[in-house]
C-alpha cells in the first residue's frame, strides 16, 4: 500500500520483465489484477463529490452548454420514432 485517496487504496505491484514484453507484461499484470477483483467481489469506486449550499437551499440547475448540446442534437435518439 503506497497510500490513501479519496475514493481509492493506492497499491504498487513490481516484477521484472525482458524489455521488449514491457507491454505485455504490463497489461496482463493489470487483466489479472481486475480479474482477481472481480472474484473477489471488489468494486472499483468512481470518485464523486457532493456539493451542499446550506440547509435550505434549492437543488442546482444543470444546463449543458457547447459540444455536449451540439452532439445531442446531431444523435437523435434511436428509440424515437417520428
Amino acid at each position: 500500500v503506497t497510500g490513501f485517496g479519496p475514493s481509492s487504496v493506492d497499491l504498487q505491484f513490481s516484477f521484472w520483465v525482458a524489455r521488449e514484453d514491457f507491454l505485455e507484461g504490463k497489461g496482463g499484470m493489470m487483466v489479472a489484477i481486475k480479474k482477481a477483483l472481480d472474484g473477489a467481489g471488489i468494486e472499483i469506486p468512481f470518485p464523486h463529490t457532493s456539493v451542499y449550499a446550506g440547509s435550505h437551499s434549492e437543488p442546482f440547475r444543470i444546463q449543458l452548454v457547447g459540444s455536449e448540446q451540439q452532439q445531442e442534437k446531431e444523435s437523435p435518439d434511436v428509440d424515437n420514432k417520428t
